[in-house]
């Protein structure tokens, strides 16, 4: 009997096996890969299937933690950002409350322009903090030349000395 092989089936041979232990090495990586993406689209914790190699065990295991600690940390962010901005929309009531009593017309439309920009950008951070994290960041359009534009009006005229009543 013969027990020569031929190099040609053993090449093959190596060459399967070792595609096969390359798949099955990389695998558990593309599912770690994956559930990064969705950790960066989604706010949702990506559960990683349980692995095997203890090298990516702990890998994996630090991913998890990884996950919770961004989740905590972008929930703190997002109250913290509501709460300063309704904070600020108090403070902001309150002034344009105080400057309807400015007696100067002029004076009087500035400070209102300026508390409604500041208003608008308020209204901004609200949407943004109230905004569902899982979503992709919504994009506005800022027509720039229109916005610049309206600068050199607004900030001409100088504010006269005024004193409140």
């Amino acid at each position: 009997m013969n027990l020569f092989i031929p190099p040609v089936v053993v090449i093959i041979l190596i060459l399967v096996a070792s595609v096969w232990t390359a798949r099955s090495l990389l695998k558990p990586l593309y599912k770690l890969s994956e559930a990064a993406e969705t950790l960066g689209r989604e706010r949702t914790l990506t559960p990683i299937p349980e692995m095997v190699i203890p090298e990516y065990k702990k890998i994996a295991d630090a991913f998890g933690k990884m996950q919770i600690q961004l989740s905590r940390f972008v929930d703190e962010r997002t109250n913290m950002l509501a709460a300063i901005s309704h904070d600020l929309r108090t403070l902001l009531t309150r002034t344009r409350l105080l400057t309807e009593n400015i007696k100067e017309e002029q004076n009087k439309k500035q400070i209102l322009a300026s508390l409604s920009d500041m208003e608008t950008m308020i209204r901004e951070y609200l949407l943004f903090a109230r905004e569902d994290a899982s979503q992709e960041a919504y994009v506005t359009l800022i027509r720039m030349p229109e916005m610049m534009s309206n600068i050199p009006a607004r900030n001409t005229h100088s504010l006269s000395v005024s004193r409140w009543q």
